[in-house]
């Protein structure tokens, strides 16, 4: 019995694949101790992305402030819209329209819910009236078929007359 206990205890030393080096990349990785090569290389590249979206903002800035002038040359005597206000008479005008914009909104919506409102108000009615007329029994308890019947009669002149 020990000998079988010793049989499956028995494991064969695990020994890597032949050829496995030769695939590094470089020189310096995570196995070897030397993780930091990852991260220089990584930082450099995040630098010239920097560097590149810096010097891309301010290109878009340069080109903005040309495109300003030139318009400011075209159409000196013209006044389109919040170009000759101050920051901050620009600012006032921005919030009054947005004020503007939310009580038109507000209205709206009030005005959508009124006719919801009354829509369904108008549709309860009739279907109360409806039912009322088809609930009415006779003396024995048995549904009166003339006013079921009026119903249909309507209900089929009515799609005569759509078409």
């Amino acid at each position: 019995m020990d000998e079988n206990i010793k049989a499956r205890n028995f494991k064969k030393p695990v020994t890597k694949r032949p050829g496995a080096n030769k695939y590094k990349t470089f020189v310096g990785n995570k196995s070897e101790g030397q993780g930091f090569a990852d991260n220089r290389k990584r930082k450099v590249q995040h630098e010239y992305l920097k560097i590149l979206s810096k010097q891309r903002r301010q290109e878009e800035y340069q080109t903005g402030q040309q495109l300003k002038r030139n318009k400011g040359l075209t159409e000196e005597g013209s006044s389109s819209g919040t170009e000759n206000y101050t920051t901050y008479s620009k600012s006032q005008w921005q919030s009054q329209q947005r004020k503007e914009e939310k009580a038109k909104k507000k209205t709206e919506a009030l005005r959508k819910k009124r006719e919801r409102e009354d829509a369904l108000a108008k549709y309860n009615d009739k279907k109360q009236v409806k039912n009322k007329t088809f609930c009415k029994r006779t003396r024995k308890g048995q549904p009166v078929m003339k006013n079921q019947m009026e119903y249909l009669l309507t209900k089929i002149e009515k799609q005569v007359n759509k078409t």
